[in-house]
């Protein structure tokens, strides 16, 4: 333990690190849903509106999630066990959490930029082909996917918590 807690601290970091992944895990799956939209939406004006639902969705409720669900899961794991990383649930459950983080981090800027050429082509009278092969790429339905396995891996183990 590094910083010992009473345990109605404990069981309320227990609360919040549930609630913080319930609010990831909804921010995965709207944001899943939005993804998939994109590429059976037909104007590129309604592609834009999807993707920036979808982007609206990662940043309001995806990240923050994300970011108190492993705070609050550290603090828990450390109170729990004097030595979580011993724990292979808890090891495999950060390096999930941490791939899926860089993923996020990693594409998150890709997907602003796709975004952006998106709306702006939307708004010219001749869209480029370039603006219609970015909207409906599957590149992003792969790493939205990829992620939310990982969610649901996460879900998995936290539920299951094998030794």
């Amino acid at each position: 333990m590094i910083l010992a807690v009473s345990n109605g601290v404990l069981t309320t970091f227990k609360v919040l690190h549930i609630l913080s992944a319930i609010y990831f895990g909804l921010g995965v799956i709207l944001a899943t849903l939005f993804t998939l939209q994109v590429p059976n939406t037909p104007t590129l004006a309604a592609k834009a509106r999807v993707m920036a639902q979808s982007s609206r969705a990662v940043l309001t409720m995806l990240v923050p999630g994300a970011l108190l669900a492993g705070i609050f899961g550290f603090i828990v794991a450390f109170q729990e066990y004097s030595q979580p990383f011993s724990q292979k649930w808890i090891l495999f459950s950060t390096v999930l959490f941490v791939i899926s983080f860089v993923l996020g981090g990693a594409t998150g800027p890709i997907s602003a930029r796709t975004r952006r050429l998106v709306t702006a082509e939307a708004r010219s009278p001749k869209p480029s082909a370039a603006a219609y092969r970015a909207a409906n790429s599957f590149t992003p339905i792969i790493l939205i996917g990829i992620n939310l396995a990982i969610a649901i891996a996460l879900v998995v183990l936290m539920f299951a918590q094998p030794h």
